[in-house]
């Protein structure tokens, strides 16, 4: 199937405030503060001039200046990991109570795929890869932004646990994990999240991925009562159909269109087929947004690619195979024309800004 993207940027133009979280992330963040004696939530948004709600959605924008404001408030980089080691389990609300009715982990794991943006719409999990004896979760997102970081730890710390926790005393030592990818550099000291994952964490990888087998996948949850998950389905299916009215259209097909990719880009005739559209409703849909469906075809070119060549782990002509331009040439034209910096330039300030973040972070480590 070639290379798989796993992480991509949002689409140009397109802000972060078209994306939005659920207000569960206020109830784990005011838990987290609590727990290490920090300034109150509500204060540190006030401070910071953030406007939050304890119920509903809120702005991705809103949500990534507040992580920004409680790092700068603890100076703990990693609190999205510390709030996925000890999340409670009711944390995710009914999602929560849906997990705890399940009949295995791969149900979980089933139900956390489908359901993941409904606590933030800006990512989405998607099995890529298995076989019989493993299985390998990826975690795609639309942002790019340093504060999606913790909230990405987040989500992959609390998925061990909420695992463990459903799995029941006696098993919960059993739900163990081959392997945790992560495509940003260690926030903590690595021993922390090898402490918790308990097997190789891996930084500045091309993906966010966690592998486990399908022993742990068909581990029974304990005590499910069939009854009561199918009501929660149910209720949980509601939410999703008001939320996914509530998404632009554009920002379904940019999300569409990134999932094709690995296939080849997709035809506005194939796009209009998935949102059951003739070719001239979809088109018509896009112009009510301002937006069409080349420039969101080019914008998920721009958007792989300047993620390919930050993460170096691919040649310059096999992101520009993967991306299906004719040459590397007409790659190049492009990537200048979005950039304006050759894709080897681009590469170049994206290894200086590391080695000065590196040089920063050691700093603040020894003082």
């Amino acid at each position: 199937m070639g290379i798989i993207i796993k992480t991509i940027m949002c689409i140009q133009g397109m802000k972060e405030s078209l994306h939005s979280t659920s207000s569960i992330y206020m109830n784990m963040m005011a838990g987290y503060l609590s727990r290490v004696g920090s300034t109150d939530i509500q204060t540190i948004a006030s401070d910071a001039d953030i406007t939050i709600t304890e119920r509903g959605r809120v702005p991705l924008d809103s949500m990534l200046a507040l992580v920004n404001a409680i790092i700068a408030t603890t100076r703990d980089r990693a609190f999205g990991l510390e709030m996925g080691i000890h999340i409670h389990p009711s944390e995710y609300g009914i999602i929560s109570h849906a997990f705890m009715n399940c009949g295995s982990l791969r149900e979980v794991m089933d139900l956390t795929i489908r359901y993941t943006h409904l606590i933030n719409d800006a990512f989405s999990l998607a099995v890529e890869a298995q076989d019989k004896n493993e299985v390998t979760l990826v975690l795609h997102s639309t942002s790019h932004a340093p504060e999606i970081i913790p909230l990405i730890e987040l989500n992959f710390a609390s998925i061990l646990s909420m695992a463990r926790f459903l799995a029941g005393n006696k098993k919960a030592e059993e739900v163990t994990l081959f392997e945790v990818c992560f495509q940003h550099p260690p926030q903590t000291m690595p021993e922390r999240y090898i402490a918790h994952f308990k097997c190789p964490v891996r930084f500045n990888q091309p993906q966010n991925a966690i592998r486990v087998s399908t022993r742990v996948l068909n581990t029974k949850v304990y005590s499910p009562d069939p009854y009561i998950y199918r009501y929660l389905l149910k209720k949980i299916e509601e939410v999703a159909e008001r939320l996914q009215i509530n998404i632009p259209l554009r920002n379904q097909v940019f999300n569409y269109v990134v999932k094709q990719l690995p296939y080849g880009m997709p035809s506005v005739s194939q796009a209009a087929k998935e949102f059951n559209m003739s070719p001239s409703t979809l088109k018509k849909h896009l112009n009510q947004e301002d937006a069409n469906f080349t420039e969101i075809c080019d914008a998920v070119r721009k958007s792989v690619a300047v993620k390919m060549i930050s993460v170096h782990k691919k040649s310059l002509k096999e992101i520009s195979n993967y991306l299906g331009f004719s040459n590397s040439s007409t790659f190049n034209r492009a990537f200048k024309r979005w950039t304006k910096m050759s894709p080897t330039q681009y590469r170049q300030r994206v290894n200086q800004k590391e080695n000065t973040e590196q040089e920063q972070s050691k700093k603040l480590e020894e003082a």
